[in-house]
C-alpha cells in the first residue's frame, strides 16, 4: 500500500479520537484511515495529560502551521519597507526597478535586497486601507489583485493567425481516401455511418 502525504482532516482527527478511546491500536487506526502508522503515532503524541482531543490537536496543529515558513522580508516599519514604499510612492518605480536599484545601492547588505515578486506579494497582502490603495495605484498595471490571467475558457476568442476554415480544405480530403481524413462525432451515444 502506498501513501501520499496530506494533512489530517477534522473528520480523520475525530475518527482517531474515537478509535483511540475504544482501545484500537495505532496500526488498526492507520489501516482504517488509509494512513501510515507514523502519521497516527505523531497525531497521538499531541495528547495532553494522556488524553487525545481532536479539537485540541487541531488547534495545536494550526498554531504550528502559523509559526512555520519564512516570514516575509518586507515587514512594515523596517528600513527596507520604508525604502520600497518611498520608491513606489514618490518615484513611481516598478517593483523590478526597485529590486535592481536596491541591489546596486547595497551590494554588500543582503538585508536590503528584495525580489520584485516579494514586493508585488507584499503590496497585495496589505490590509485594505489607504496605504494599500496608494501602493496598488503606483504599480504599472494598477490591477486590483494578483492571480491567474484570463484564459480562453472565459469566453474570449483565441486569435489564430492565418487560420483556414473547414470549407477551404483540399479535394483529396473531401474524398476521405486516406486514414485521418475521416471526421467522426465522438460524443457518447452518437453513431456515425
Amino acid at each position: 500500500m502506498s501513501f501520499s502525504y496530506h494533512h489530517l482532516s477534522a473528520e480523520e482527527r475525530a475518527s482517531i479520537m474515537i478509535q483511540h478511546g475504544q482501545g484500537a491500536t495505532i496500526s488498526s487506526i492507520a489501516r482504517l484511515l488509509g494512513r501510515h502508522r507514523s502519521t497516527i503515532s505523531r497525531e497521538l503524541s499531541r495528547q495532553i495529560c494522556g488524553l487525545y482531543s481532536a479539537a485540541r490537536a487541531a488547534e495545536r496543529y494550526r498554531r504550528a502551521r502559523r509559526r512555520c515558513g519564512r516570514p516575509s522580508k518586507l515587514q512594515a516599519g523596517t528600513r527596507l519597507s520604508d525604502r520600497v514604499v518611498s520608491m513606489l510612492e514618490h518615484r513611481q518605480w516598478s517593483p523590478e526597478q526597485i529590486a535592481e536599484k536596491l541591489k546596486r545601492e547595497h551590494p554588500d547588505d543582503p538585508s536590503m535586497h528584495v525580489s520584485h515578486e516579494t514586493i508585488y506579494s507584499w503590496v497585495y497582502a496589505q490590509p485594505r486601507n489607504h496605504l494599500k490603495r496608494l501602493l496598488v495605484s503606483q504599480l504599472r498595471q494598477g490591477k486590483p489583485k494578483r492571480g491567474r490571467r484570463a484564459s480562453a475558457s472565459n469566453g474570449s476568442a483565441i486569435q489564430v493567425p492565418d487560420h483556414q476554415t473547414i470549407h477551404r480544405r483540399p479535394a483529396e480530403i473531401e474524398g476521405r481516401e486516406f486514414p485521418g481524413h475521416r471526421e467522426d462525432d465522438l460524443r457518447p451515444g452518437i453513431r456515425v455511418g
